[in-house]
């Protein structure tokens, strides 16, 4: 019976869970780059960037990187994370335009922020980056 009753149920919560997806501008804390998530294909979640890193960031880049900097603009950054769990979208990718290599990606939400994993075999070893909700006007890239 309770074998039953699940199966009803996860047609109606894996849309609830879908829905809470993050939307709209958000900026990475460490850098002040903003990227603007969209659903894409379904259920899955994409971003591109909308917004360049600080001067500080990009001043850290070789001559050539901060040249190809502005083309960086508008390109996507993440794609294909799929919904997990509440809060928790795996099984995408994450491009880093400063390397020009694709990482797998977990994106997880805690209230107000998300923590982004960027990895290569095991979400044990990834890098994490943090990204709150943007605030101002809509940014635009150069």
């Amino acid at each position: 019976m309770k074998t039953i009753l699940i199966l009803l149920l996860v047609p109606l919560i894996a849309p609830a869970m879908a829905a809470d997806a993050p939307a709209g501008l958000w900026r990475f804390v460490d850098d002040d780059s903003v990227i603007e998530f969209k659903r894409c294909d379904g259920d899955a979640l994409c971003a591109v960037l909308r917004k360049l890193p600080n001067a500080k960031t990009l001043a850290t880049l070789s001559a050539t990187q901060q040249r190809e900097a502005p083309s960086w603009c508008g390109k996507p950054l993440l794609g294909d994370l799929k919904p997990d769990g509440v809060g928790v979208w795996r099984g995408g990718w994450v491009y880093d335009p400063e390397s020009a290599k694709r990482y797998s990606a977990t994106l997880k939400q805690t209230q107000d922020k998300l923590k982004l994993l960027a990895f290569v075999g095991t979400e044990w070893l990834a890098e994490s980056m943090v990204l709150e909700p943007w605030q101002g006007a809509a940014p635009s890239c150069p």
